[in-house]
């Protein structure tokens, strides 16, 4: 099964905390096998940033089986295995 976690960042100047949390991200992804896609464009720039969201989640989806977006301040749980993600989604 092939799992990415998607984030955006359009931080001009990227806090300390975002960076750390890209990290940590990226580090879950390896572990776990899974696939990390960061980028930081913006399809409507004359929008708020939340409307980049599901652009850039549409462009990834067709690649995977999983697509999980994470707030680019957002820290994956330790422990937390990419199975759990089926929990919450039951299809």
């Amino acid at each position: 099964m092939k799992v990415k976690i998607l984030t955006n960042s359009l931080y001009r100047h990227q806090p300390s905390y975002v960076a750390m949390s890209d990290l940590m991200k990226d580090n879950y992804c390896r572990r776990f096998g899974m696939e990390y896609v960061r980028t930081s464009e913006n399809p409507h720039p004359n929008s708020h940033p939340a409307w980049s969201k599901l652009p850039l989640m549409l462009s990834e989806i067709g690649e995977c089986d999983w697509l999980v977006w994470m707030d680019c301040d957002a820290i994956p749980i330790p422990g937390t295995k990419k199975e759990s993600f089926r929990i919450a989604w039951k299809f």
